[in-house]
């Protein structure tokens, strides 16, 4: 009765799926002409714990909030633009028990001239 015990706690511990946060960014019109500089690159994150499948309670939407932390990180000024958005998602799995979502938002800042 043991083993089987053991057998069982280890098998779902090991195995399990969930869905948490999954997010999309549609990209702006790209500039037509070459008018303009390239500045830099904007970064902005936010993440979410979750222990047990349980978490994330406080988060309106990962990708929002590491949009809007780009935006705070690099506000716009006056002739510049926020072009080719790009978002990445990455997930860590700890034993299944503690799970990390992290998202990341860049974009590239031009100036037009």
């Amino acid at each position: 009765m043991k083993k089987l015990f053991f057998l069982f706690f280890i098998t779902s511990l090991l195995s399990s799926c969930m869905v948490i946060h999954t997010g999309n960014m549609v990209e702006s019109s790209a500039p037509t002409q070459n008018n303009f500089t390239y500045i830099n690159n904007a970064v902005g994150t936010s993440s979410a714990t979750y222990i047990l499948g349980f978490g994330g309670f406080n988060h309106s939407g990962l990708v929002r909030e590491a949009k809007n932390d780009l935006i705070k990180n690099y506000p716009v000024k006056n002739g510049e633009a926020l072009l080719n958005f790009t978002v990445d998602v990455s997930t860590k799995y700890f034993l299944n028990f503690l799970i990390i979502k992290e998202v990341i938002v860049t974009a590239d800042i031009i100036k037009y001239e």
